[in-house]
C-alpha cells in the first residue's frame, strides 16, 4: 500500500512525519485486523506492506535522507514493514519534476 501526504508550497512544518506515523499506523492495524471498516475492504486489507511518502516542493530541515533512513531502520528493526521516503516535487515553466528518496 502506499500513502501519500502532500503539502501545498510554503507548508514545511516539521509535522508531516507524525501525520505520516499515524496513517501509518491506523493502515497496518486495518491490515492486521485491529480495525476494521464499516464495510470490508480487501484491497486494503490483504496488503502486507506500507511505503509513506511525503509530496512537496520543500520539506522542514529536519526532515532529510538521514533522518528517514533511521526512522525506517527503527520500523525494521521492530519487524514493522513500513517505509517513509519523500517525493520533490520540481516546479519549472510548464513542466514539473519529481525526484523520489526512499
Amino acid at each position: 500500500m502506499f500513502l501519500f501526504e502532500l503539502k501545498k508550497n510554503g507548508n514545511e512544518k516539521l509535522g508531516v512525519l507524525s501525520e505520516l506515523f499515524f496513517y501509518s499506523y491506523v493502515m497496518a492495524d486495518v491490515q492486521t485486523g485491529r480495525f476494521k471498516f464499516w464495510k470490508s475492504n480487501l484491497e486494503i486489507e490483504q496488503t502486507e506492506s506500507i511505503s509513506s511518502y511525503i509530496l512537496a516542493q520543500k520539506c522542514h530541515p529536519l526532515i532529510d535522507e538521514t533522518i528517514l533512513s533511521m526512522v525506517n531502520q527503527a520500523f525494521k528493526e521492530i519487524g514493522l514493514n513500513i517505509r517513509f521516503g519523500s517525493v520533490k516535487i520540481e516546479q519549472q515553466p510548464l513542466n514539473y519534476s519529481v525526484k523520489v528518496k526512499a
